[in-house]
C-alpha cells in the first residue's frame, strides 16, 4: 500500500456519500475494480482463483460478494460474453478507478501513487526487452490533471524549435538582403527585421501574461504565424524602399515608400487581426486563447514594423552613404 492513503481517504466524499472498507471498520476512498469480488484482498484471490476459467467465471458474475450490482462496463473495457454459457471470454482491458478527496494531501498521494505505476510499467518493459518476452499487458496511468501535465510536457518539449525557426529566418533574411558588395549588402538588417517581429512576439506575449490569458500547446504555433506576417512585411518594405530614387535623402525615400507600401501592409494586417479578433468568441478555449494573442501581436508587429525597422532601414542608409562595410556580405 502506499504511505498515506489511509489518512487521506478519512476526508473521503463523493457526492455526499462516505464510503468503509470491506470489514465497515474504517472510512476509506471510492475504489471501483474487479477486486471487489475479492473485498480487494490479495489473499482471497489467491484462494478462489486457480484457473483462467476460474477468473472469468467470477468476473461474469451480475453481482459482487457483498450483493451490490456489478457493471461490468465499470471495470472492464471490450468484454465479450459467449452466447452459450453467458460467461466473459476475454476483455480487452481492467480499468481500476480511485475517486480522492479534493485535499492537498490527496495530491500529493496521486503523485506518489502515479510515480510508483509509472515505475512498475518502466520496469516491467525493462524486463521483457531485456528477456526478449512477448508484451502482455500495457499499463497506462490518467488523472485530473494528467492533460495539463502531458500539455506542459509537450511545450517544454518543443520549445527547442523556437530558436531554431529564429535562427533559420536569421540565416534566410541575411542571404535574402545581402549583396556581393562589401558596402551596399544588408545582410544584417535582415537579422533587424526578425529581431523586429521577437519584440513584437514579446511584447504581445507580455502584455497577455499581465491581464493573464493562459498560455496553452496551441498558442506556442503563433510565433511561427508572427514570423511569417512580420517577415512578410519587412519584405514589402525593403522591396519598397528599394525602388525609390538613391539620388534624394534618406527621409523623403522613407516617406514614398510609406505612402507606396504602407496601406496595403495596414490592410492586410487589420484584416489579419481582425480575423483573429473574431476567434475570440469561439467556445473552444483553446481556440480563444490562440485568438487572444494573435490578435494583438499582428497589430503590434505592424507598429514595429513602421517605427523600428523602418529606423533600421534608416541607420543602414546612413552607413551605405557613409561608405562603410557591411557586416554581412556575399564573397
Amino acid at each position: 500500500s502506499t504511505e498515506g492513503y489511509a489518512e487521506v481517504c478519512k476526508d473521503s466524499n463523493v457526492n455526499g456519500w462516505k464510503f468503509v472498507d470491506a470489514n465497515e471498520t474504517a472510512k476509506t476512498c471510492l475504489l471501483v475494480s474487479a477486486g471487489e469480488f475479492w473485498f480487494d484482498r490479495r489473499q482471497a484471490y489467491r484462494d478462489q482463483i486457480k484457473t483462467q476459467d476460474d477468473l472469468l467465471e467470477a468476473l461474469s458474475s451480475d453481482t459482487f460478494p457483498n450483493g451490490v450490482p456489478a457493471e461490468q462496463s465499470s471495470f472492464l473495457g471490450l468484454g465479450e460474453r459467449s452466447d452459450a454459457t453467458g460467461l466473459l471470454n476475454y476483455a480487452a482491458s481492467l480499468r481500476i478507478v480511485l475517486s480522492l478527496p479534493s485535499t492537498k494531501k490527496a495530491q500529493d498521494l496521486e503523485e506518489r501513487v502515479v510515480e510508483r505505476l509509472l515505475k512498475l510499467r518502466n520496469e516491467y518493459a525493462s524486463e521483457t526487452q531485456a528477456n526478449n518476452d512477448a508484451v502482455l499487458w500495457h499499463l497506462e496511468v490518467a488523472t485530473p490533471g494528467s492533460f495539463a501535465v502531458e500539455v506542459m510536457r509537450g511545450m517544454f518539449r518543443d520549445i527547442i524549435l523556437f530558436p531554431c525557426v529564429l535562427l533559420l529566418m536569421s540565416v534566410f533574411c541575411c542571404l535574402i538582403f545581402s549583396k556581393r558588395h562589401k558596402v551596399e549588402s544588408r545582410g544584417l538588417l535582415g537579422v533587424g527585421a526578425v529581431v523586429s517581429v521577437l519584440l513584437a512576439i514579446g511584447t504581445a506575449y507580455g502584455l497577455l501574461f499581465i491581464v493573464g490569458v493562459p498560455v496553452t500547446a496551441i498558442t506556442q504555433v503563433l510565433p511561427f504565424i508572427a514570423f511569417g506576417i512580420g517577415l512578410d512585411d519587412a519584405f514589402i518594405i525593403i522591396g519598397g524602399y528599394s525602388r525609390t530614387d538613391p539620388n534624394k535623402d534618406i527621409a523623403t525615400r522613407i516617406e514614398e515608400t510609406m505612402l507606396g507600401v504602407g496601406g496595403s501592409i495596414l490592410i492586410t494586417s487589420l484584416t489579419s487581426s481582425a480575423a483573429f479578433g473574431i476567434g475570440i468568441m469561439s467556445s473552444v478555449s483553446g481556440v480563444r486563447w490562440l485568438c487572444m494573442y494573435a490578435f494583438p501581436t499582428i497589430l503590434i508587429d505592424f507598429f514595429y514594423q513602421v517605427t523600428v525597422f523602418v529606423a533600421m532601414i534608416t541607420l543602414d542608409e546612413r552607413r551605405i552613404q557613409q561608405n562603410r562595410r557591411g557586416k554581412v556580405h556575399h564573397k
